[in-house]
């Protein structure tokens, strides 16, 4: 007979707070994919939710987008089984109740804006050593990671360095570099989708919290010994669709970026006045993104980018300013240190500005009867015939038709199994042994012992193993395909 224990904790003051088990009435929660009709999608998003029920007493503990933790331990199994934050409380004259649900709500209201990245991976592998921290002048991750440490995430793999960061994430090698790429104050989880889709890749949180950006080539690839076999489930179904054709043509839209030389990028004519001592904010929103700003020194503009002069018309430098500078946003603090008002009459701006070339489109077709032709949604990361093609063909390899989809139930829950964790699957009954499957979502019961899956056939995927990789040693006489 197995044994379930867990722990609830909430973050507060820079650390994380233990709920006393008293005080726990339910605790019961899920993890799941989109999936599709594919079973796994490029792109695809992932949802985390627990809800509870607890003592009245911690109502004040818990208050909106409070980052919550919840931890279960089958036997001698220990898992940290959910990370989010709590997004809707509820309550009476004794109990409260409360849902909490992924990170990816953070994530989501976070309106970043970054530098121009240019032909930079749209992720970077986060490794012991990776430098994500956009603070560090050694930078050098991509934009997912750059977008999910602004959402207060650490990565992973340097979890030792960061023990009290909100969430941590980890990242594979995405195969896109455009051009250009920024953010430019969007919905920071939908951009982060977005590029996981230009890039065949997938954006999901696991079971344990940590925030994943994984390439799909992964998923066939994974090495496993998890097992689960008619011993360990009591419900299995299947469902599938084999004839469902998502695509035998697929057409990718792409549009080049080219940076252009330095000139004008704004002339503000706006009058503001500061009084002695006090400050103005100058935000700049240029036409189009830029690769830089022109700068006397670094935060410093030229004499000649703002006029000022007290309010007898008599130009003036008794002021001081900073400078803070992203491809889409520039942000002038002016302050007063003169004895007498001062009017800032224009700020002209010169920079580097990255502008839109003329659009093309590609196709990956099978050459099957009949046409049944998927257009790409445009992005403005597809920047040139090369990558429109690879994401064209990578699309149609891997979404010719539907897959297999299987649902099991009344399992032991085991914490350590992650939705995007791969497993075997065996089924007497279908003639089915040790088949590589992967988790698209796990769902557990109010006690933490039962669990049930949802599953995805991935025996077929294309893996890493099957292609040429730039960076790594190979022998003579190994065949594989040349990649994307």
């Amino acid at each position: 007979m197995s044994t379930a224990s867990y722990q609830l904790e909430y973050f507060a003051s820079a650390a994380w707070h233990t709920i006393a088990a008293g005080s726990i009435l339910d605790v019961s929660g899920s993890w799941e994919t989109s999936g599709g009709e594919s079973g796994v999608a490029f792109g695809d998003d992932t949802d985390a939710s627990i809800d509870g029920e607890l003592l009245l007493a911690e109502w004040a503990n818990l208050a909106y987008i409070t980052p919550i933790r919840y931890t279960t331990t089958i036997d001698a199994s220990t898992q940290r089984t959910f990370t989010g934050v709590l997004t809707k409380r509820s309550r009476d004259l004794e109990r409260m109740s409360f849902t909490a649900d992924g990170m990816k709500t953070l994530i989501a209201a976070t309106k970043g804006y970054s530098p121009a990245i240019n032909r930079r991976p749209v992720a970077t592998k986060t490794t012991a050593s990776s430098a994500d921290d956009p603070s560090n002048p050694g930078w050098a991750s991509g934009l997912v990671n750059w977008l999910l440490w602004q959402a207060g995430g650490r990565p992973y793999e340097q979890a030792g360095s960061y023990p009290s960061a909100t969430f941590y994430y980890s990242c594979d090698h995405a195969l896109l570099a455009p051009d250009w790429a920024w953010a430019a104050g969007e919905d920071a989880w939908a951009e982060c989708l977005r590029l996981a889709k230009d890039s065949g890749g997938q954006m999901y949180q696991d079971a344990s919290g940590v925030v994943r950006y994984k390439q799909i080539l992964g998923y066939g690839g994974q090495s496993t010994s998890d097992t689960l076999t008619e011993s360990n489930y009591a419900t299995i179904e299947m469902d599938e669709s084999p004839g469902v054709l998502l695509a035998t043509k697929i057409t990718c839209q792409y549009v080049p970026r080219r940076r252009l030389g330095t000139q004008q990028i704004a002339d503000d004519t706006t009058p503001r006045p500061i009084e002695p001592s006090a400050s103005v904010t100058i935000v700049i929103e240029p036409q189009n993104p830029l690769a830089s700003l022109e700068q006397a020194s670094a935060g410093q503009l030229k004499s000649d980018a703002l006029v000022v002069t007290s309010f007898d018309g008599t130009p003036s430098t008794s002021y001081t300013h900073t400078l803070a500078v992203t491809a889409a946003r520039i942000t002038i603090v002016v302050t007063n240190i003169a004895s007498v008002p001062l009017m800032i009459w224009r700020v002209r701006l010169r920079g580097d500005p990255i502008v839109a070339g003329e659009a093309g489109s590609v196709s990956a077709d099978s050459g099957a009867s009949p046409v049944v032709e998927r257009v790409l949604e445009p992005s403005p990361y597809i920047q040139n015939r090369r990558d429109a093609t690879r994401i064209a063909q990578m699309t149609q390899a891997f979404y010719a038709s539907a897959r297999p989809i299987v649902t099991v139930g009344g399992c032991v829950h085991a914490p350590s199994r992650a939705v995007g964790a791969a497993l075997l699957l065996s089924c007497s009954a279908w003639a089915m042994s040790a088949v590589k499957h992967v988790i698209l979502s796990i769902k557990h019961d109010n006690t933490g012992i039962e669990a049930g899956y949802t599953l995805s056939y991935v025996e077929d995927l294309p893996k890493s193993d099957d292609f040429f990789i730039v960076g790594v040693t190979y022998t003579s006489g190994q065949n594989k395909y040349l990649g994307w």
